[in-house]
């Protein structure tokens, strides 16, 4: 026994040190011991004591600094190639000599060069091809005065290299002059940037036609430049002919994908110029892929297409044409139309992408949805299928919206007779099949309401017809539940898809009053989500307040209650949330349990949940969101006030020994005057998918939001909330990102057991004292986490001495 777990032990720890092994030799993943890293920055300034430069793979780093190193002799094409987002490097006071020609071919967006006192004798404008440089430092190198330094004047010129960058004369003496002043044609002789001609400069053929277009350097230009086509990206049949300071290009059997810019180019070590020939394909049009609908802030039914000229639009429902607007501008505008339609056209190719929007889906939206386009020469169709909910109250159902009564005739081939025969023949067998299994349903549960026995209590719950929980009605039509059939220590943890509360003794003795709702003063509007309960929809209720004869509110379904204890956890879950009483946390309203589906009747929130509100007023909110706002990006004091206002409800949920379990920006919901409020719909299993790590098939667990306790041991507690609310302060300072939106579920929980936390959103660097919150809230050992409530008092404190500061509500 004793000699297995040995050798266990000897195998963990073998594996152990080969895995440290592997990761200290690799240069890929880890900082050198004498560089400094961060997530945006790689210094390195310890003389001598590095040759290269180091290769951590990271998508974030923008700025690389070098100093000091005389074993750093060249730049090439693999030294910065995983540093896709650099914008700034420097090295100075080094050895290089050399830089490749593609030293930075995979960093576009580096502006910031500086290469101050390196060994530098030649150097080529090459390596900059392509890059918006705005400051290039040379001084201290040995530049020469030659005709290869022209291009460095060119740039002096437009003041992107300094002025008081010098060279060094080739006569051999060692002297120097300024660039800027140096006559490179005189010290040179002729040294000339190529002069480039393209004919024609337009052309418009149709598909499978050819066409010829030339190339020419004019004049006699020293050095001899290179000529060459941009022919990478065309997909038809060509040849290219070379005769000197002329290149003939033909394309033979032309396709309308190759629309557009075709370029050519003459280079030589002057510098390089491009022109090019616009070519019109005329084409007919194309599908190249239609997805079935997906929602982000709407619905939108992905397209993409060609054809040229533009072709027409139109979308049919099941056969009928859509009456919609549509439109070339991407941002979407608010208006009062359900579907709309919205284009976008690249600015490099004639592909377009759209969208067809839908911006309240219901079920009468469900259909077949087809995209027909056409242009003078020729037409397109596809058809995908939109599902977006049931329907949950299917008497008269209206037509779908904004359809007129035209018909697409290419839905429809074939004899109409014959058709119609056919369709009513298969409706009225499949109306007579309903009519015999609604009759021998209702037999069936007639007879086993006939044999049903007794109320009994089994294992200490009640069983019941409402399973476990009797309610009773109140003389002013409100629903008495009551839970004396349920034994104290029976439920110490009362469970439904995303709340656990402890119950204690005092709590057992109460009996909350649940209100109860008639199925007729509820009307559905639109679906809001759908989680794994059933789906939660946007709804009117008469008589809710006394001051007002309808209110909008949130409905909350239940899929089938007959299906296990889906009913009883429904009734609990009603009972728990009756007490729960805050400024900050969703007003529960009460039930409906008049038939199917069961109903649970939440404050609506108008501007959604608190993670998409945050992407849309962030920085990067016109990369995220198809809505862009027009509010200005959320400031300091309104974060404050958020993170406030959550703490706040969380408190009050530590009050009530409620342990939250999921707690996110997504189950936050934001309303008018920015008031935010914890609740949960149980929508954000879907809406947010991404946000779970799937365990055992079923289980979703919010790994980037769980403490280690809870990732090991699957324990939950008021402190593991308090680790929750941490990473909830880090998405509002980081405007709505996803912790750990580099790494997958696997490496996350990696993470969290080694101990690794997040670092410290952009947005605390003027309030540090946000992320020492942060630190507190993610100490491995529970009981030395901060209290809720001294988070609180501390995030109030900050909110009130911060410019800009939002009166709070009173909590």
């Amino acid at each position: 026994m004793y000699t297995l777990k040995i050798l266990g032990f000897l195998i963990y720890l073998l594996v152990n040190i080969s895995a440290v092994v592997s990761v200290s030799g690799s240069k890929s993943y880890v900082c050198p011991t004498h560089c400094t890293c961060t997530n945006e920055e790689i210094v390195c300034q310890e003389k001598d004591t590095m040759s290269y430069i180091p290769d951590i793979r990271s998508s974030s780093v923008t700025e690389v600094v070098i100093e000091n190193q005389r074993d750093l002799l060249e730049i090439n094409e693999t030294s910065l190639q995983y540093l896709l987002r650099l914008e700034k490097l420097t090295i100075v006071n080094c050895k290089v000599k050399k830089i490749t020609p593609r030293a930075f071919y995979g960093n576009r967006n580096l502006h910031f060069i500086d290469l101050q006192n390196n060994d530098i004798d030649r150097l080529s404008w090459e390596p900059f091809d392509g890059l918006n440089i705005s400051q290039l430092i040379l001084n201290g190198n040995n530049v020469p005065c030659t005709c290869e330094s022209k291009w460095l004047q060119l740039m002096i010129e437009h003041n992107k290299v300094s002025d008081s960058l010098k060279c060094t004369l080739p006569s051999g003496s060692g002297s120097e002059m300024f660039l800027k002043d140096a006559d490179i044609t005189e010290l040179d002789e002729q040294c000339d940037l190529p002069v480039l001609k393209v004919e024609p400069q337009k052309i418009t053929i149709n598909e499978t036609e050819s066409v010829t277009m030339r190339c020419e350097v004019v004049g006699n230009v020293i050095p001899t430049p290179y000529l060459e086509w941009d022919l990478d990206h065309i997909k038809s049949d060509y040849s290219v002919s070379d005769d000197g300071s002329v290149q003939k290009l033909t394309f033979n059997n032309a396709t309308g994908s190759d629309n557009g810019l075709i370029e050519c180019s003459a280079s030589n070590v002057v510098g390089k110029v491009t022109k090019g020939v616009e070519l019109t394909i005329n084409s007919a049009p194309r599908i190249l892929e239609l997805r079935e609908p997906y929602a982000y802030f709407h619905h939108c039914f992905f397209f993409n297409f060609t054809g040229t000229p533009l072709p027409s639009i139109k979308w049919y429902l099941n056969g009928v044409l859509l009456d919609i607007p549509w439109t070339t501008d991407p941002d979407f505008n608010e208006n009062d139309d359900h579907l709309y339609l919205a284009m976008i056209k690249p600015d490099s190719t004639h592909e377009f992408t759209g969208c067809l929007y839908i911006q309240i889906p219901t079920h009468y939206n469900n259909g077949n949805y087809t995209l027909v386009l056409k242009n003078l020469l020729g037409s397109v169709n596809a058809t995908v299928y939109g599902r977006f909910s049931e329907n949950p109250d299917p008497v008269n159902p209206p037509p779908p919206p904004n359809a007129n009564k035209t018909a697409v005739t290419i839905l429809a081939p074939g004899p109409t007779k014959d058709v119609t025969v056919y369709v009513a023949v298969v409706v009225s067998v499949m109306i007579t099949m309903f009519v015999v299994a609604a009759m021998i349903i209702c037999g069936v549960r007639y007879f086993r309401r006939k044999r049903r026995r007794p109320t009994s209590a089994i294992n200490g719950y009640a069983s019941h017809p409402l399973n476990t929980v009797s309610l009773t009605m109140s003389a002013n039509g409100d629903v008495l539940a009551k839970r004396t059939a349920v034994p104290v220590d029976r439920l110490q943890m009362v469970e439904n898809p995303n709340y656990f509360k402890k119950m204690h003794q005092q709590d057992s003795k109460r009996t909350p009053v649940i209100r109860h709702m008639k199925r007729e003063t509820i009307h559905f509007i639109r679906e809001l989500g759908e989680g794994a309960f059933g789906r939660v929809y946007l709804g009117r209720c008469d008589n809710l307040t006394e001051s007002d004869e309808t209110t909008l509110v949130a409905v909350k379904t239940l899929k089938d209650s007959s299906i296990g204890d889906a009913r009883r956890d429904f009734e609990r879950e009603a009972e728990l949330l009756t007490n729960l009483q805050h400024n900050n946390i969703v007003t529960f309203y009460g039930v409906c349990i008049e038939g199917d589906p069961l109903l649970m009747v939440f404050e609506y929130m108008e501007n959604g949940d608190l993670n998409n509100y945050l992407r849309s007023r962030g920085p990067d909110a016109q990369y995220l969101s198809k809505i862009v706002t027009t509010d200005a990006v959320l400031h300091s004091a309104k974060l404050l006030f958020i993170a406030v206002q959550i703490a706040s409800g969380m408190v009050y949920l530590a009050s009530q020994h409620f342990v939250h379990r999921d707690m996110a920006t997504r189950n936050c919901l934001v309303g008018d005057k920015l008031v935010v409020k914890i609740g949960d719909f149980g929508m954000s299993r879907d809406i947010y998918s991404t946000d779970y790590y799937r365990v055992g098939g079923q289980t979703m667990l919010p790994v980037r939001w769980m403490p280690p306790e809870s990732v090991l041991y699957r324990k939950f507690t008021i402190e593991s909330d308090v680790w929750s609310f941490g990473v909830v302060l880090w998405e509002i300072f980081e405007y709505g990102k996803q912790p750990w939106y580099e790494l997958s579920n696997h490496e996350v929980i990696e993470y969290i057991k080694n101990g690794t936390l997040l670092d410290c959103p952009a947005a605390c660097y003027e309030h540090r004292e946000i992320y020492t919150i942060m630190l507190g809230c993610w100490h491995r050992q529970p009981t030395k986490r901060l209290p809720i409530r001294e988070i609180r008092d501390t995030l109030k404190k900050a909110c009130e001495d911060c410019p800009g500061y939002v009166n709070l509500f009173s909590t």
